[in-house]
């Protein structure tokens, strides 16, 4: 059976809240070339518990990580879902970004 969807106009109670940049802890990392997967544990992110699972466009290590893609000069060049399946695709995506 499908999703159902809300489409409400109306504002709800409850939302999550945006990651602290600055209020992370990093669970796990492997590079690709050039390129980095982390798995980031944001503290008081709701969504994932916290957990954030991201494609780098460097290696440079960063006190502060927006886990948002915002463009260019951003390192942060996709998200994943932080499931194992999450995993297979980012590594796809950075075994052929350093193949290119």
């Amino acid at each position: 059976m499908g999703k159902l969807f809300n489409l409400s106009t109306e504002s709800s109670d409850v939302s999550p809240p945006n990651p602290n940049p600055e209020k992370k802890s990093t669970l796990k990392v492997e590079f690709y070339g050039a390129y980095a997967i982390m798995e980031i544990m944001y503290f008081g992110c709701t969504t994932f518990n916290g957990r954030k699972l991201l494609l780098l466009k460097d290696r440079k290590y960063r006190k502060s990580l927006d886990p948002h893609l915002l463009g260019d000069g951003h390192p942060v060049i996709a998200r994943f879902e932080p499931t194992e399946e999450g995993w297979k695709l980012a590594r796809l995506c950075a075994k052929e970004l350093t193949n290119e």
